[in-house]
């Protein structure tokens, strides 16, 4: 019976770090740099795309 104990207390386990890692505190150190990353990205996305098919993907206004 320990044979099958043992795969559950390692998802209990798992799932107790894994709800740790999402309840915890946040700060905002990093929050612009991530802005900017994901900026950065979505210009480069945008520039390739464009590019090739003559459309915009991550600024879409609805107007063709």
């Amino acid at each position: 019976m320990s044979d099958l104990e043992d795969p559950q207390q390692q998802k209990s386990d798992r799932m107790a770090s894994i709800r740790e890692h999402l309840t915890a505190e946040l700060t905002e150190a990093w929050g612009d740099l991530v802005l900017i990353l994901n900026c950065f990205v979505t210009g480069l996305l945008d520039s390739a795309v464009f590019n090739v098919w003559s459309c915009f993907v991550s600024m879409q206004t609805g107007m063709l």
